[in-house]
């Protein structure tokens, strides 16, 4: 499989550079939580900055990267180690489609969508029961090769991760994700070579009400049933969700979101976990740059 990844790479030197294009992102959080571990109500606060670099080459080709340093590769060698460059992912692009290379979803985590609307500072409403879809992402060094193909209002996925060793076999992943109407469907499957998982969602709106469903179904763990409702009004927004898995983990998440304007939120977050028995909440501003 070395053959496929020397491929895409040798892609890159097909033209000349035409121009580069550098964008930098980020956010910041503020606030309180409460991780119901026995301390007292603590502070919290998170920064992450993400580096974008882009260009096109003469005959139109697109290409580039970006850099999240809030997980990016540490040590003085991680340069020599790909198992070192987390939050690194580098992308080409044409009529083709697009292949993208480092740390990326694979193709099941692509296409699926989570049970879970808002956000909270310290991600509370992310709870035992939540399912972020990763599949068997991340079973190696988490450098996933994808490659995507869109039409019209739908996208197909296809990825690929390898064992750095050469001893294990690879990770391939499928997925598709459309939309129809006010309704989004995603599909997908992944394979380890020892076990697989296929899954469904649903994202579906209705005025101001959203609701998400999500299911999957793991060879090895069992499945997993996710539910989100949110309701916005203006800057308003209210949300719940929760999820099951057939090992017994399950909670519930609560979120209330309000948009300060100019990349400024204001969130609360609550995560009820019954087999851990905690209930944990935060409080404070997300920003957006």
């Amino acid at each position: 499989m070395k053959k496929v990844l020397l491929a895409s790479t040798a892609l890159f030197a097909l033209s000349s550079v035409a121009y580069a294009d550098p964008s930098i992102s980020g956010s910041a959080e503020m606030g309180i939580r409460d991780n119901d571990n026995g301390n007292d109500v603590e502070f919290h606060t998170d920064v992450d900055v993400t580096f974008k670099f882009s260009g096109e080459t003469d005959n139109g080709l697109s290409f580039g990267f970006a850099v999240d340093l809030d997980e990016g590769g540490s040590g003085a060698d991680a340069h020599a180690d790909d198992s070192e460059d987390g939050g690194v992912a580098i992308f080409i692009s044409g009529d083709f489609g697009t292949l993208t290379l480092g740390d990326t979803d694979g193709g099941f985590d692509k296409a699926m969508k989570e049970a879970i609307i808002g956000g909270s500072i310290a991600d509370n409403h992310e709870h035992e029961g939540y399912n972020g879809n990763s599949g068997f992402d991340d079973t190696y060094d988490n450098q996933v090769l994808r490659y995507d193909y869109s039409f019209d209002a739908f996208t197909l996925s296809a990825s690929i991760e390898q064992d750095e060793t050469g001893a294990g076999d690879e990770v391939f992943g499928l997925g598709f994700a459309g939309s129809f109407g006010d309704i989004g469907v995603g599909v997908g499957f992944q394979d380890n070579g020892t076990d697989d998982v296929v899954g469904i969602s649903l994202d579906a709106m209705f005025g101001d009400i959203q609701a998400i469903l999500n299911y999957s179904d793991n060879s090895a763990s069992g499945d997993h049933v996710g539910l989100a409702v949110g309701y916005t009004s203006g800057p308003l927004l209210v949300a719940a969700n929760w999820g099951d898995f057939e090992s017994g983990a399950n909670g519930v998440g609560l979120v209330v979101n309000y948009d300060l304007g100019g990349g400024a939120e204001v969130q609360f977050g609550y995560g009820s976990n019954d087999v851990a028995n905690t209930d944990t909440w935060s409080l404070g501003v997300a920003m957006s740059f």
